[in-house]
């Protein structure tokens, strides 16, 4: 395990989410300027975007970060949410991060099951808004969303 050592905040705006839905083709999005959003991709008003992976930005090996994963799809099952597999990821860097978009389940709920799990924040995505929603950490930063070319 080796923990991250600069502002952890500026790495999170940076992600590129790769979303692989069942039902469509996968995509890419990330943050941008507050006020620009792209084509809403989703039939509900809000998605949250969430991770079992390397709790409080601390890199856990393959196999217990997979572990942790699977153990969250079977939550999220359990509770009547159909999770869609995504990859949080660094351009052009080595972090990478299996995580969840969800539809449906209440922000509340998404906050808890991400402190069960030791995540620093979360991703509430809307219509107009992309927002990194603090988790373990306190803070919320909003910037606005586009979808990137594939």
């Amino acid at each position: 395990m080796r923990p991250v050592e600069h502002d952890i905040w500026s790495e999170y705006a940076l992600t590129l989410l790769d979303v692989m839905p069942d039902d469509a083709a996968p995509f890419t999005a990330t943050a941008a300027e507050p006020g620009r959003s792209d084509e809403w991709p989703f039939a509900s008003d809000e998605v949250w975007v969430i991770t079992a992976c390397n709790p409080g930005s601390v890199a856990f090996d393959r196999a217990e970060n997979a572990q942790r994963h699977e153990r969250m799809r079977r939550l999220l099952l359990e509770a009547g949410v159909t999770p869609v597999e995504t990859v949080g990821r660094q351009a052009g860097g080595e972090w990478k991060e299996e995580g969840f978009l969800i539809e449906g389940m209440a922000g509340d709920d998404v906050i808890d099951l991400a402190r069960q799990f030791g995540q620093n924040a979360v991703f509430h995505w809307t219509p107009s808004e992309w927002v990194i929603v603090g988790v373990l950490q306190p803070g919320r930063w909003e910037m606005g969303w586009r979808l990137l070319d594939q």
